[in-house]
């Protein structure tokens, strides 16, 4: 008799057999994207200095992890991923209200945006091979 854990396991494998392709594993994929995703952004930066500099820092982790929550789950098939990426334009960046500099905001998802889009497409990713 199987336990719970090898039971779930063994429906992860199922379901993540679905997502596996010839050069991209979804499951492998979601779970980098969401691992890169630190539910703790903000409070990383409470015990830097009250500076300007610190601020802008913050703001550029916050959009960049704030990307990889929103494609964690379109990463399971990459076609899905990719347009997201690649149709990506500053007026679709949703900007919190507690950001400061908007623009600079949006420049740096953007930017993470292309990043990433780029390394997909140059196979960058371990999940790719």
């Amino acid at each position: 008799m199987k336990t719970a854990k090898q039971r779930h396991a063994a429906r992860d494998a199922q379901l993540c057999e679905q997502y596996r392709k010839a050069n991209w594993d979804g499951c492998e994929a979601n779970n980098y994207f969401a691992r890169s995703y630190r539910p703790d952004v903000e409070s990383s930066y409470m015990n830097k200095p009250k500076h300007e500099a610190f601020e802008r820092l913050k703001e550029v982790d916050i959009a960049r992890n704030e990307l990889f929550l929103e494609i964690a789950p379109l990463s399971f098939e990459k076609e899905k991923i990719v347009s997201y990426l690649s149709h990506l334009v500053p007026e679709k960046v949703f900007v919190q209200e507690n950001i400061i500099r908007k623009e600079e905001y949006v420049n740096a998802y953007i930017t993470a945006a292309k990043e990433i889009l780029e390394n997909i497409q140059k196979q960058h990713y371990d999940f790719q091979k």
